[in-house]
């Protein structure tokens, strides 16, 4: 049996052939014409038999690369003046394929955006091409090449739009219009180059118009009102569990990772449904937590700006100013800017996880530095109250000994000032009042005495009242006082710390009880697709032509035999 390479409709085939047989392999998409001319499935040999007669006919046919239409028996059977001048199904494709050809250009540019999941096959890559008009649900259906999906994949990552082609992804596309080869002709589009300039140009604008409706409706500035906490304790995290962001937080916060109690919530953060998925975290954190957190930080490690498109969604923005909480967010790389880190506010710097855990570490060590700041402060204000209230008993302390000496002389003045005058008015007196004048003396030497002993003991008494002991003994309790004040705020606030380390460290543990690592341990295994992501429904699985099964210790690949 003789082995031949042919190139049918674009692809290269293996034709074994003799005089009684041929046998067509890797024939897969050129497997509805094989069909039409009689070709069966051989699943034993893994190739396309010819069951005719007539062998070397349609090996000619094969070698020349031309495809025989099949005549319609039934127009054949009956004189031509019966019917009308009619077509078979298979010219009238033709005719139609002809007129693509004359009436279009071998190639061109076309607008629109990527309607369905892109379809992997080893052959080719096939997906739905829809208008970018969001009203209209018109698609085409298209497909790539092996060869020119890599090409493309090439562009797309060189420039940093996307990984590849994906869902949702606006597009521009060169492309040749052929009708397709299965049971049912319908017009397929063959892409065969892109311009990714018009994706980045596209995916940018979009953040753009998100970012000037918000601001129209007033709702770009309202996180801007609400106040950022001085003490930050519950930290309300939005991201996903299969990416770094969580690590690389902890990495920036490290030594402190103790000192917050994280509420991780895994989030998708792409693709069509992380736009819900991010709404509904913020409503679960805002209204069904007894004790919501004081921030809400949104996370996301770099990728294309394909991937971070969804942070230019106006909903998602939307609800972001419209929170009640603060809301922190840190997407992608430094050079990376979306409308929702716009419309946060808080966006740390660097904006990235890594930046935001330096954001909180940097945050809780000048808030410990402003408290000690204010606690020596303090300490030094009581102590110059301290102080000036000593200098000021001590001044009076000084002060009274001049004071008595002073109102005792003024009084002893005063007294000897009133018995000179009392003594030149009697004097003056005559004869007939000497007696007078000397009772009215002794009356006055003995009302002098009492004064003298009244004044004195009223010196006494005044000096007695002035407690000195006591009051170095109060200023000594004040200052004792204010130690133990100070000492108290200093014990209260490590035991704050404390508690918040210990609820932090229990977290933590439960966190790593559930690592997915933990659960393949006890004999359960993940599936993964080619791209490292998680399969999670049967439907999945089976479109897929190669997976990746994960166990506890190390991983096994695991390829789909080809079902034909």
């Amino acid at each position: 049996m003789k082995r031949v390479q042919l190139i049918i409709h674009g692809f290269e085939v293996m034709v074994a052939f003799d005089e009684n047989s041929i046998h067509v392999f890797n024939a897969f998409p050129i497997k509805d014409e094989l069909k039409l001319h009689g070709y069966r499935w051989n699943p034993l040999q893994k190739s396309w038999d010819f069951s005719g007669t007539d062998v070397s006919g349609e090996m000619a046919r094969l070698q020349a690369g031309e495809e025989t239409p099949v005549e319609n028996p039934v127009s054949d059977s009956h004189p031509s003046g019966e019917f009308p001048d009619s077509l078979s199904v298979s010219q009238l494709r033709e005719r139609i394929h002809n007129l693509i050809r004359l009436h279009l250009p071998a190639t061109i540019w076309v607008r629109g955006i990527i309607a369905s999941e892109p379809k992997n096959y080893r052959w080719a890559t096939y997906f739905d091409l829809r208008d970018e008009a969001d009203g209209l649900d018109m698609v085409f259906s298209s497909e790539i090449r092996t060869a020119e999906e890599k090409r493309i994949r090439d562009k797309l990552a060189g420039t940093g739009v996307a990984e590849g082609l994906e869902k949702d992804l606006p597009v521009f596309v060169r492309v040749e219009v052929t009708l397709s080869l299965k049971y049912t002709v319908n017009v397929r589009l063959r892409v065969v180059d892109i311009l990714p300039e018009y994706t980045r140009e596209r995916l940018r604008s979009q953040r753009d118009v998100t970012v000037d409706r918000l601001k129209r409706e007033g709702l770009l500035d309202l996180q801007k009102s609400l106040p950022l906490p001085m003490l930050i304790r519950r930290v309300g995290l939005i991201t996903s569990a299969l990416g770094t962001s969580v690590r690389d937080i902890r990495a920036g916060l490290s030594p402190l990772e103790s000192r917050y109690d994280f509420m991780f919530v895994d989030t998708r953060m792409e693709g069509g449904r992380a736009v819900d998925g991010v709404i509904a975290t913020l409503d679960y954190f805002e209204n069904e937590m007894d004790e919501p957190p004081d921030v809400v930080a949104i996370a996301r490690g770099g990728g294309s700006e394909q991937s971070l498109s969804v942070f230019n969604d106006y909903r998602l923005c939307a609800r972001i100013c419209r929170a009640t909480i603060p809301v922190l967010t840190a997407i992608g790389h430094e050079k990376d800017r979306s409308a929702a880190e716009i419309c946060s506010h808080f966006t740390p710097t660097p904006s990235t996880p890594s930046g935001m855990g330096g954001f909180f570490r940097d945050r809780f060590v000048n808030l410990q530095d402003r408290l000690g700041d204010q606690v020596h402060r303090l300490v030094d204000r009581f102590s110059e109250r301290h102080q000036l209230e000593t200098e000021r008993v001590r001044s009076h302390s000084r002060q009274i000994p001049r004071q008595v000496f002073h109102h005792l002389t003024l009084a002893g003045m005063t007294f000897s000032d009133r018995m000179r005058s009392f003594q030149r008015e009697g004097l003056r007196l005559t004869a007939s009042h000497r007696t007078n004048l000397l009772r009215l003396n002794s009356q006055w030497m003995n009302r002098s005495r009492s004064i003298r002993k009244r004044e004195a003991l009223r010196l006494v008494h005044t000096t007695g009242r002035i407690d000195f002991p006591g009051r170095f003994r109060r200023n000594g309790e004040s200052v004792a006082a204010l130690r133990r004040m100070s000492g108290q705020v200093r014990e209260a606030s490590l035991r704050c710390l404390d508690r918040g380390q210990v609820a932090v460290n229990a977290r933590r543990d439960l966190a790593r009880a559930s690592h997915p690592d933990r659960i393949l341990e006890y004999g359960f295994t993940l599936t993964l697709d080619p791209r490292e992501r998680v399969v999670k429904t049967a439907a999945s699985f089976r479109s897929m032509k190669r997976a990746r099964l994960r166990f506890a210790d190390g991983t096994e690949w695991i390829e789909r035999k080809e079902d034909e």
